[in-house]
């Protein structure tokens, strides 16, 4: 064969590209390391049928055979229809010596770098596709739960308001409490002074006004002697936040440095009330007082806690409010469920004892009314407080 510039020339003429060299003192180095020296044992085919042999100089020679003259190639080479190729073997091996040299730009990433950044981009992507859906689902949920007007400004021109203040309207009632015959929690109420409200024996609702507030503990002992471990949750604290309440879960020792290091104003102390089922669960009532007019019938989201009680001491680092009550800002932290019909006649009656109450107390026509309930273990339903209310 003959060497020009680009090209190998093969006897016939036949011009073969050199795909993999840079230049022409490429292929020189790239035939040194391949072509044996004539130290070297190298059988040379002489015989009838020979195809191809090894060469015994730096440069390939032509041997004679019964079909003609043939070319002596390297082992790197071999001939395919009359065209001189290069065995794939080696053309891995060159590249490879050639990976980090002046031939490839060094900065520009190899196929296998680019795909993995593609698989690495699409796997973000589908990641990132399911945490949107999570945070739209769980935007959905809070949605549902968020009935009627959240923003104070719509309450300020009514003499009483959802969340503490509802509380403040029972105890400020111009009618004796007394004819209220709902359950509602132990519960210290700080306004300007103390004041604690329970549902007495027979059921009616009880209010003792001015009271200090370790009397309040002191009831709350007396009521609570199943509690073995002190560190058992024994009452819900809440606080007032615009028309919302914050909640934070006490045992007895937190709830007795409360007491004796004094109570805020906006405060309100309840006796915790477990719910049936081993989970933290309300019920939240939807009333409409004239459904006749408006054409809309009440329901009731069942809204119940991932967590359960027996597991607080096994997962450490998790808050006790976590098990104890529903948290709104934990994403999935809790499940809802939609009921109507017979099954919240129970709730349906105790809604409407109060708002009866309420409207006659303040002279209100409540178009609306959202309460929050609690069942027991026993079953027996507690009022915990109200949400949101429209007026007429």
């Amino acid at each position: 064969p003959k060497k020009m510039s680009g090209v190998f020339l093969t006897e016939t003429g036949a011009a073969v590209p050199r795909k993999i060299r840079k230049n022409q003192e490429e292929i020189e180095e790239v035939n040194e390391e391949n072509m044996v020296s004539d130290e070297e044992e190298n059988p040379i085919l002489h015989h009838s049928g020979a195809k191809s042999g090894r060469s015994t100089s730096r440069s390939p020679k032509v041997f004679s055979s019964d079909e003609g003259e043939v070319l002596a190639l390297p082992h790197s080479m071999s001939m395919d229809d009359g065209r001189l190729k290069i065995r794939p073997s080696f053309n891995r091996r060159i590249q490879e010596k050639y990976s980090d040299s002046d031939t490839r730009d060094s900065h520009s990433p190899s196929r296998f770098q680019i795909v993995l950044h593609k698989k690495e981009k699409a796997a973000t992507l589908r990641r990132e596709a399911k945490e949107n859906y999570r945070r739209r689902q769980w935007s959905h949920v809070l949605e549902k739960l968020s009935i009627g007007p959240t923003d104070e400004k719509y309450y300020e021109r009514f003499r009483i308001k959802p969340g503490f203040w509802f509380y403040k309207g029972l105890v400020e009632s111009s009618l004796p409490i007394e004819s209220l015959h709902v359950n509602i929690p132990d519960c210290l109420i700080v306004i300007e002074s103390c004041h604690i409200l329970f549902t007495g024996k027979q059921g009616h609702l009880i209010k003792k006004m001015d009271v200090k507030p370790p009397q309040f503990l002191e009831r709350i002992r007396k009521i609570s002697l199943s509690i073995m471990d002190p560190r058992d949750i024994i009452s819900i604290s809440r606080r007032r936040f615009g028309v919302e309440m914050e909640k934070e879960v006490m045992n007895w020792e937190m709830l007795k440095d409360l007491i004796f290091n004094g109570t805020p104003q906006n405060h309100i102390i309840q006796k915790y009330v477990k719910s049936h089922g081993g989970r933290a669960a309300i019920s939240r009532l939807v009333y409409f007082v004239d459904s006749a007019k408006s054409g809309k019938a009440n329901y009731l989201w069942q809204v119940v806690n991932e967590k359960r009680y027996d597991e607080m001491r096994e997962e450490e680092g998790v808050e006790p409010v976590e098990y104890f009550s529903l948290c709104h800002h934990k994403r999935n932290s809790f499940s809802i469920f939609k009921s109507s019909g017979k099954a919240i006649e129970q709730y349906e009656a105790v809604g409407r004892k109060i708002i009866a109450f309420m409207a006659k107390s303040y002279n209100m026509r409540f178009e609306q009314v959202v309460l929050d309930f609690i069942k027991d273990e026993s079953n027996v339903i507690w009022f915990i407080g109200c949400k949101s209310f429209t007026v007429d």
